[in-house]
């Protein structure tokens, strides 16, 4: 840049300075457009199911029998049915998926009830009775199976006092193991902690991959401090910590899960932050700083840095001028002394 002439100099810092108040000029507006935070409402639901999963083991030509209960918390009467669904995933965001048989999910066929229909009074509940019946050669790994409980459109038609038509759908998720030749193979294929978030809230991504034939877990933990070390969070008890946010989840056989842990509240400011993941087969961790500062700020830091820079440029344009106009006149003495 010092390489340039006096006049380019001069355009230069008449650009950065130009830049600094077109960036101060949309400061206001975009403090206008900043989004008030708000908590979604969650809708109640009447109908639940105990257990929500439940782990079983399977072993050639065994039966097994078991039970869920199912519980109406409504004001009333309620009509239910009951199904197995086979139970699976779609993509990495793990939506369920209750029509798609694979190897992994045989068990919705070996699976039967006493009855599938049920009348549950209001704040009642009702057990539901299933049996499974193996067959003799079962697959390697793992098998998982819904046992679904539907109301409204899916069973009968159920009214609530404000005449808005009711339904829904609930169930357990039995996990069974058959033992056999068992593998278990999950691997961190990502684990991200941003480096600027432009919100009260830093949130760390992951996936995993689990490459064996039976489900696994992964733990994962975020950890956020300040730069003197201070918890930026609070437990329970309402004191400073620097564990932000933990999570359990498991990962079906042969399918790569995406997870987001994410902590609210932040203070704008400069924070290490942490996520460590942990799987049967490995441990990852991931750390370093991270701005939060709202984006307005971030473009009022970035307009200051453009002024502290045009006027640098400035101040030594304006120098190298005075050297050039004092050699200027110090030459023309010489020469005027010279001639006479």
């Amino acid at each position: 840049m010092f390489g340039l002439g006096v006049r380019e100099r001069m355009v230069i810092a008449a650009k950065l300075a130009i830049a600094a108040v077109a960036c101060s000029a949309i400061l206001v507006p975009l403090f206008a457009l900043q989004p008030a935070l708000g908590s979604k409402e969650k809708n109640p639901n009447n109908i639940s199911v105990k257990p929500v999963t439940r782990r079983i083991k399977l072993r050639s030509n065994q039966k097994y029998t078991g039970n869920i209960r199912i519980l109406n918390d409504s004001s009333a009467e309620t009509k239910v049915k009951v199904s197995a669904a086979p139970y699976w995933v779609q993509d990495e965001s793990y939506a369920p998926v209750y029509d798609k048989y694979t190897k992994h999910t045989e068990l919705a066929r070996w699976i039967s009830f006493e009855s599938q229909e049920y009348s549950i009074k209001a704040k009642e509940s009702v057990e539901v009775p299933y049996a499974i019946k193996a067959p003799k050669n079962l697959p390697d790994g793992g098998q998982y199976v819904a046992i679904l409980v539907e109301f409204g459109a899916g069973a009968d038609k159920q009214i609530d006092d404000t005449g808005v038509l009711v339904k829904g759908r609930v169930g357990t998720l039995l996990m069974a193991d058959l033992g056999g030749n068992t593998k278990n193979d999950a691997k961190v294929v990502k684990n991200s902690v941003p480096l600027l978030s432009t919100n009260a809230t830093i949130s760390v991504g992951s996936l995993v991959k689990n490459s064996g034939n039976i489900d696994t877990s992964a733990s994962y933990t975020l950890k956020i401090k300040n730069l003197f070390g201070a918890g930026a969070c609070k437990d329970k008890h309402d004191k400073a910590t620097e564990v932000c946010g933990k999570s359990r989840l498991s990962i079906l056989p042969d399918t790569d899960r995406r997870a987001t842990l994410a902590s609210e509240n932040i203070s704008t400011g400069l924070y290490l932050v942490s996520q460590d993941i942990k799987t049967s087969e490995q441990t990852s961790t991931v750390t370093h700083l991270v701005l939060v500062a709202p984006l307005p700020v971030i473009i009022a830091g970035l307009c200051l840095i453009l002024v502290i820079l045009a006027g640098i440029v400035t101040a030594i344009v304006r120098r190298i001028r005075g050297k050039k106009t004092t050699s200027l006149k110090r030459s023309h003495l010489s020469k005027r002394k010279a001639d006479s």
